[in-house]
């Protein structure tokens, strides 16, 4: 489920907490395909469910499960941790980049049914 309104990522993960699921987890390029095929606009910027904020460069989920990200997954020379303040996964241009999870932009929700 993707959501038009934009909300930091802590915001935005307990919003889709409340409608009983999560961020939206991409483990592979087939579930980022997915993922991003409910959005009006698949190269636009929607937070996801990873962060490295325990750990920087350590990415994991919401169930504490960490992430195998392959190289190809992400932006050209991401993840950057620009001023030291990027820990949150977000989607861009069907790409991953770590950004800073303060910063409000749309998101996916993955529902459990």
């Amino acid at each position: 489920m993707q959501k038009d309104e934009q909300k930091t990522w802590f915001q935005a993960r307990g919003d889709c907490e409340t409608l009983g699921g999560f961020l939206v987890t991409t483990n592979t390029r087939n579930d980022m395909t997915a993922a991003l095929a409910v959005t009006p606009n698949p190269d636009g910027n929607y937070w996801l469910g990873g962060n490295d904020i325990e750990t920087e460069g350590v990415f994991t989920w919401h169930s504490g499960e960490r992430q195998t990200i392959d190289s190809n997954m992400w932006y050209p020379n991401q993840p950057d941790n620009l001023d030291n303040n990027e820990h949150c996964l977000l989607s861009y241009l069907r790409k991953l980049n770590d950004f800073s999870c303060s910063q409000s932009r749309k998101y996916i929700c993955e529902i459990l049914l």
